[in-house]
């Protein structure tokens, strides 16, 4: 049986559910999969798969540097891409150093966002996938389950017949909860009319704008929550939150499951997530970062269930079978050991 060495270190986010669903997807072409985070076992590795390349940079460019004297093989996520085209010489070296890596003969980086919406991303990728979060909840078993619970239930009731817009995860700058809280303070309509919430533990910077949001009937809940919580925040939300700053400009976790579950995404205008959700025809407004009374103009115009869209599974399985077949094709495991099946 052929086997692969996952080199993954992240325990925290959705770093554990990125893991699952990637075993998974081995699985489903009969390849044996054994998870570490130690290097050595890495560097020993015939085949090692990295699925998260960017929170693993030197690790992945050792293991590269061995594969160019060996005859092993390396691959990865690329998660973020677009810094490799920032302005800067920190970024400049960031994409020669992945053009480089295409050079290595048995080593393929594989961007998380498709060369359809960045088609620049070539340059420094050799395929892409769509982010796993956009349709692992058939794997996951999320999408179907239809409990509510006691916070949504909770949310739920402090909405009072409003549509409640949610932002999910870690609260911090770049993920635009700043803005998020100064949408919440510019209008006195949109607060009787929306219920804003922040379900995530809070950064401290941003503390005093959490207080401020929770001052003016905005709910604040500063902790981490299960998956299941999640899943039940997706299925009650009217509107997820991803207007994140303009310095994250990268596959999105939160916006790939508000797809998954139909909910409409509010996503800043000229981002990667903006070109994606169109490109897939999922409801989204669009919003410019440093505008909130224009935010606040789109989500009162947007009307968010007459526009939930929930994608078919003939969709996400065909998003699946990509992943697994250019994972499969990155490694050099055989075609024909691919279960159709089961994929």
């Amino acid at each position: 049986m052929t086997r692969v060495v996952v080199y993954s270190t992240e325990v925290v986010g959705h770093h554990p559910e990125y893991d699952a669903v990637i075993a998974r997807a081995f699985a489903a072409i009969g390849v044996e999969v054994v998870f570490t985070n130690k290097l050595a076992v890495a560097l020993a590795a015939r085949r090692v798969f990295f699925p998260m390349i960017d929170a693993n940079r030197r690790a992945f460019v050792l293991c590269v540097l061995a594969s160019c004297a060996t005859a092993r093989r390396v691959s990865g996520l690329f998660f973020r891409p677009g810094e490799c085209f920032r302005a800067g010489l920190k970024y400049r070296l960031k994409r020669l150093a992945f053009r480089a890596f295409g050079l290595a003969p048995r080593t393929k980086v594989v961007s998380i966002v498709p060369f359809s919406v960045a088609p620049r991303f070539a340059q420094v990728a050799w395929d892409w996938v769509h982010d796993p979060q956009m349709w692992d909840c058939a794997d996951l078993g999320g999408r179907d389950d239809q409990g509510v619970t006691p916070l949504a239930a909770e949310l739920i009731a402090c909405a009072r017949g409003r549509p409640i817009v949610v932002a999910l995860g870690l609260q911090s700058r770049i993920k635009g909860f700043a803005h998020f809280c100064e949408v919440w303070s510019a209008s006195p309509e949109l607060r009787e009319r929306r219920l804003f919430v922040a379900a995530g533990r809070v950064a401290p910077e941003c503390r005093a704008a959490a207080d401020r949001l929770a001052s003016l009937g905005g709910i604040v809940v500063d902790r981490h929550l299960s998956v299941e919580e999640m899943s039940s925040l997706y299925r009650a939300a009217g509107m997820v939150w991803a207007v994140y700053h303009p310095s994250y400009d990268q596959a999105s976790g939160i916006v790939g499951r508000a797809f998954q579950f139909g909910v409409p995404a509010a996503v800043r205008r000229g981002s990667l997530m903006a070109s994606l959700m169109r490109e897939m025809a999922h409801p989204t407004v669009e919003v410019d970062y440093d505008a909130p009374r224009e935010a606040v103009r789109r989500i009162l115009a947007h009307d968010p269930a007459a526009s939930r869209s929930v994608p078919s599974r003939e969709t996400t399985a065909a998003m699946r079978r990509r992943f697994i077949r250019t994972i499969a094709q990155s490694l050099n495991v055989a075609a024909d050991k691919w279960d159709r099946r089961r994929a």
